[in-house]
């Protein structure tokens, strides 16, 4: 599939994948603090839609508790999307936001070892 077609996928999908998991994750707040869905990627051949988030709380156990609700994404895509096939969802930890911090951390450490 070409990029860009995919790219306008993606886009649509994170809308319905927004929709489709605004109060589940409203609900989540309480075990995992905020929680954000970072990006998704949708392989091209349509097999597989990695869903990646992050959360302020217990990330370890944010992305099983997710998978229990994999089944109520794939019903809302099938219901606002017409696609050949209806991709496996996966929900993967962003690990983005520790990394940034960690670095920040660094940054400023060696930045007040040489004042």
């Amino acid at each position: 599939m070409k990029a860009d077609r995919l790219e306008r996928m993606e886009s649509s999908l994170k809308k319905i994948i927004g929709t489709a998991l605004n109060e589940l994750l409203q609900e989540k707040m309480s075990d995992f603090g905020l929680i954000t869905i970072n990006e998704i990627k949708l392989a091209s051949d349509l097999s597989y839609l990695d869903i990646f988030v992050s959360s302020l709380r217990n990330p370890e156990k944010l992305c099983k508790d997710l998978a229990h609700h994999a089944q109520v994404v794939k019903e809302h895509i099938n219901r606002e999307m017409t696609l050949r096939k209806t991709p496996i969802i996966r929900f993967r930890y962003d690990e983005t936001l520790e990394k940034t911090t960690q670095l920040i951390s660094k940054i400023n450490e060696i930045t007040h070892e040489h004042e």
